[in-house]
């Protein structure tokens, strides 16, 4: 029986209930049943401040740094704006700078899987600026990512999601990103 890893998923969307939610959540059920503690922090509920270098920080900014810091695992997942990751995620994740004076330092040994979703076809180009962060944030990527086109399209008008190859994919997303946190942390 392994001991469970702890697995934070971030949802980057600024609108509760998004598509993005939703495709976070089949991830991170995938990781729960693969032995997975799974938590989502959606940015929409935090009320980050804008990081600004020396800011002190806000009580909400502590408390998404300490779960980004218990997790042996990160899922980002991000809605396309304009090519690219949302505002609000690459804020929150500048605010790991403080991670900075942690051992191990910021996302050191951690494994993040990463998930865009978008109306067209632009999402492997969100997943490459993710890519990008965490590796300058010390993390390991998995090679397997998923830039979701057409996300609406995903799920049926119940919201449950829509068997097929995009649905298995993102499972595997889950259960894969656990797997390589075993690996790493043994």
């Amino acid at each position: 029986m392994h001991t469970a890893l702890r697995v934070v998923g971030i949802n980057g969307s600024m609108k509760g209930g998004s598509t993005s939610h939703k495709v976070l959540q089949v991830a991170l059920h995938a990781a729960q049943q693969a032995g997975a503690v799974c938590v989502e922090l959606a940015l929409c509920d935090l009320g980050l401040p804008i990081y600004i270098p020396g800011l002190a920080p806000t009580a909400e900014v502590l408390h998404f740094v300490d779960q980004v810091a218990s997790a042996q695992a990160l899922l980002l997942c991000t809605p396309v704006y304009h090519g690219g990751m949302t505002g609000a995620l690459k804020n929150a994740l500048d605010w790991l700078e403080l991670l900075g004076d942690r051992t191990p330092a910021y996302l050191t040994n951690k494994v993040v899987g990463l998930l865009a979703v978008s109306a067209g076809a632009q999402g492997m180009q969100a997943i490459n600026s993710l890519e990008f962060v965490v590796r300058a944030l010390r993390g390991f990527t998995l090679p397997l990512t998923l830039p979701i086109e057409r996300g609406w399209d995903l799920f049926d008008e119940h919201e449950h999601i829509k068997e097929g190859p995009k649905a298995d994919r993102l499972r595997l997303l889950g259960h894969t990103l656990v797997e390589a946190a075993r690996k790493l942390s043994v």
